[in-house]
């Protein structure tokens, strides 16, 4: 199976659409031909969390969330189950504040197999390569001069 970074919160193949911006997780399915269904709201509480990405970090071929805890500076993924539905929100790790803004879901951009996340600080580029079973390598840092990218 190939990694992607592409949401499919209801696993039907189409890549869908997702917002929390309003505190609200919110999804637009695709229905193909570049058009989607009405807006679905899936569940409130979103406003303590930084703005979330989507992968299949778990290795499991449906869409998850992460996000950044913006109290705690904490990393966590909520699992997708399909049908729009998710696990309970799992702690992967402190001290990710200053990686909330700029966290980003990548796909497969070392060819293992895993969903890749990155994000800048500072102007330098990190990547944590996915391992599945939503575990990630340490930092890699890429190169700087991407303040003005993201």
């Amino acid at each position: 199976m190939t990694a992607s970074a592409t949401p499919d919160f209801n696993a039907d193949g189409i890549g869908d659409i997702f917002s929390a911006a309003t505190g609200t997780l919110t999804v637009w399915h695709g229905e193909g031909g570049n058009t989607f269904g009405p807006a679905t709201a899936i569940g409130p509480g979103w406003t303590a969390f930084s703005r979330p990405i989507a992968g299949d970090f778990n290795g499991d071929g449906i869409s998850d969330l992460l996000a950044v805890q913006k109290d705690t500076s904490t990393l966590y993924v909520w699992n997708g189950r399909g049908a729009d539905n998710f696990t309970t929100a799992t702690e992967l790790g402190p001290g990710w504040e200053p990686y909330a803004g700029t966290l980003m879901s990548l796909g497969d951009v070392n060819n293992d197999g895993h969903t890749d996340i990155a994000a800048t600080r500072d102007g330098t580029l990190y990547i944590w390569n996915g391992k599945g079973a939503n575990k990630f390598s340490s930092a890699i840092p890429i190169g700087t001069g991407w303040t003005p990218h993201f």
